[in-house]
């Protein structure tokens, strides 16, 4: 079927547009220079014909999810978003020349990057899933490879909350059938932690093998063929990589588990095994990027719509079935249906990220005595920051207990915070590892065996100092 030609792009004063970058069913992708500050960006505009229906609160919902998650190092940075003069919403993010859409169908991926790209959108997952947010589209062509190299989960446009699942249990869901959980193809479910955890195990499975679980190389791979294996007994075809570690492939086929229960309970066990693996391959452990637990959850607000032009004022109703948007710049089609729960943007042609008022009134003595409170607050917050500071560092490890066994060493220790931290371990002469549990078995293959062990306090993805390192001996094996 012939691919539609991009629309024209929008005139949007400070950017001079460059080139398509792709099209979708309500949306194009297009290259512009912003002039100042001067750098390439990408701009995801939306369709003509569909400015005025209910897609425009899907789209907008994309904003807000991208505005509360993008700081995450591994989230697609979106610099602005506004109504173009010719009434068109659009969405400025930064420009990724490249990504996994048809490179993992192209190219033979290698562990250590599949592995250090499922750590990297694993994280940016478990944060998402801790502000109550599920994407709902996890699939390679929605990783974008940035121009630092750096991999970034891109188009939350079909993300919803929790919450709004929660309220909404029959609420459709736009769905990208080779990489959806079985649950979602016949309708149990809207979407869960546990949905978004079988779609990652897919993602992982196809940058190993360069297709998606249950596609087969003699055919049929229609929508109707996968969603018939994905539904009934079928079983993935092994990775069949001899470089994958253990535990990749541990991850891998449990996250692919088609019953929900069966699976990881949450992104943080994937991405614990995943760190496993890259100790089997001599690796040190990535740090995971992750935010505080405190992270405030999405507010999705359907009444703050009523402030766009031409957008009815009131609570929105449920979306209309149409065509899916852009994959990040490298295209797509889908189906969607949600709710749409959006901030809203004023009159003004750009909604940019903070900026000041102008004071109004009171004259220069007003503008005197704000400026001598301000210095003040600076001052204060200057104090704060040399006697506390904002985020509290991980804790040390005072001591560690040691119990030898027959031919092992079992290391046991006390958490040193309130709980929820995990540990890196350092074995002396073995690659180091993270857990959460406070205790660790080394075994040995001789009896007496002199075993060091450190341990280092993991919070909210930054290592601690480690513990002085404990020695002891195994116990004698029995004959």
């Amino acid at each position: 079927m012939a691919r539609r030609l991009p629309g024209a792009p929008p005139v949007l004063p400070g950017y001079t547009h460059v080139r398509a970058l792709g099209t979708g069913g309500f949306a194009d992708v297009f290259l512009y220079e912003q002039a100042m500050p001067r750098r390439t960006i990408a701009v995801k505009v939306l369709l003509t014909d569909v400015v005025q229906g209910d897609l425009r609160s899907a789209f907008l919902q994309e904003t807000n999810t991208l505005a509360h998650l993008a700081a995450h190092p591994h989230v697609l940075t979106m610099y602005e978003a506004g109504i173009a003069a010719d009434g068109r919403p659009y969405l400025v993010t930064e420009f990724c020349p490249r990504g996994y859409g048809e490179r993992f169908r192209r190219e033979r991926i290698p562990v250590a990057e599949t592995l250090a790209t499922g750590l990297a959108i694993g994280a940016a997952l478990e944060t998402a899933h801790r502000a109550g947010v599920l994407h709902r589209d996890i699939k390679p062509a929605n990783v974008l490879i940035t121009a630092f190299e750096r991999p970034v989960l891109a188009d939350f446009g079909i993300a919803s909350t929790l919450e709004h699942l929660r309220r909404e249990e029959s609420a459709d869901v736009g769905l990208s059938v080779p990489w959806a959980a079985p649950e979602l193809l016949d309708g149990r479910s809207p979407g869960t932690v546990a949905s978004e955890v079988y779609s990652f195990g897919a993602m992982l499975y196809a940058l190993l093998t360069g297709r998606s679980p249950f596609e087969k190389p003699e055919g049929p791979n229609d929508r109707r063929a996968l969603a018939g294996r994905i539904l009934g007994h079928a079983r993935p075809a092994p990775i069949g990589r001899p470089d994958a570690p253990p535990a990749l492939v541990q991850a891998v086929e449990t996250c692919l588990r088609k019953r929900p229960e069966r699976r990881p309970a949450s992104m943080m066990e994937v991405l614990r095994l995943l760190q496993l693996a890259e100790s089997q391959l001599g690796l040190r452990p990535t740090p995971l990027e992750l935010a505080q637990e405190s992270m405030p959850p999405v507010m999705l607000s359907a009444h703050a719509v009523t402030a766009l032009p031409g957008t009815p004022s009131g609570r929105l109703d449920r979306l209309g079935t149409a065509p899916g948007a852009e994959s990040g710049h490298t295209g797509r089609r889908r189906r969607t249906r949600a709710r749409a729960a959006v901030a809203g943007v004023d009159d003004a042609t750009r909604l940019r990220g903070g900026g000041f008022g102008r004071a109004r009134g009171g004259g220069r003595r007003r503008v005197w005595i704000a400026a001598a409170g301000a210095s003040v607050i600076v001052a204060a917050a200057a104090i704060a920051v040399l006697w506390q500071p904002w985020e509290a560092r991980p804790g040390v490890v005072a001591s560690i207990d040691a119990r030898p066994g027959p031919g092992a060493v079992v290391f046991t220790w006390s958490a040193p915070g309130e709980g929820g931290d995990s540990y890196e371990i350092k074995v002396e002469g073995r690659p180091a590892i993270q857990q959460e549990e406070t205790s660790y078995r080394v075994d040995t293959t001789t009896g007496g065996a002199r075993v060091c062990l450190t341990v280092a306090v993991v919070h909210q993805g930054s290592v601690g100092r480690p513990s002085a390192p404990r020695c002891a001996r195994s116990g004698r094996i029995e004959p």
